[in-house]
C-alpha cells in the first residue's frame, strides 16, 4: 500500500510520496491565496490532499489532488476517462497540453449534472512514471468563469522536487 501524507504550509501544499511511490519525492502545488485545507479523513481514498475556497452556495470551489498507479501511455488513460465521462452523459472537452513546473500535461474540462446542479471540471492529468497525477479544479459552472484563471494558476503550478526532510 502507498503512503501519502498532505501537509498545508503558508504557500504550497505538498504531498509526501515515500519510497514505494516515487523515490522520496515532493508533490506541491500551489493554492489560490485563503483557500483552506481540508480534512484529509473526510476525502475519498484516492485523494490526496484537498484546498477548497470561498463559494456562494453548499458546493464551495475546490481543487484536490490524486494520484492513480498506472503503467500504460497517458493517451491510453485519457481514453478511460474519455469512456468514463460519456457513460456518464459528462460533457467533456480536451483543452490540449498545459505546461507546469512538473512537465507537459493534458487539460481537461468536463461538464457534468450532480445533485449540486451544473458542476464544472478541469483536470490536468500528468504521467510521470508509474503513476497518473491528476490535480482538479472545480466548482459550480455559473462561479467558474471568475475562477478560471485561478484554477489555471494553481494547476500550471504541479512540481515534482526531491524531499529534504
Amino acid at each position: 500500500m502507498h503512503h501519502v501524507k498532505a501537509l498545508l504550509t503558508t504557500v504550497l501544499v505538498t504531498v509526501l510520496l515515500f519510497p514505494s511511490l516515487r523515490g522520496e519525492e515532493v508533490v506541491q502545488f500551489t493554492p489560490p491565496v485563503g483557500w483552506k485545507m481540508a480534512d484529509r479523513t473526510s476525502l475519498p481514498l484516492h485523494v490526496q490532499a484537498m484546498v477548497v475556497g470561498p463559494g456562494k452556495s453548499s458546493f464551495p470551489p475546490s481543487i484536490n489532488l490524486s494520484i492513480e498507479p498506472y503503467d500504460k501511455s497517458l493517451s491510453e488513460y485519457l481514453k478511460i476517462v474519455r469512456s468514463f465521462n460519456d457513460a456518464k452523459r459528462a460533457s467533456s472537452l480536451d483543452l490540449g497540453e498545459l505546461e507546469t513546473s512538473a512537465g507537459k500535461g493534458r487539460l481537461i474540462q468536463v461538464d457534468d449534472l450532480d445533485q449540486w446542479g451544473k458542476v464544472r471540471y478541469l483536470h490536468l492529468f500528468l504521467k510521470r512514471g508509474e503513476n497518473v497525477y491528476i490535480l482538479t479544479g472545480a466548482a459550480l459552472q455559473e462561479e467558474f468563469p471568475v475562477l478560471n484563471s485561478l484554477f489555471l494558476s494553481s494547476l500550471s503550478s504541479l512540481i515534482f522536487v526531491p524531499n529534504s526532510s
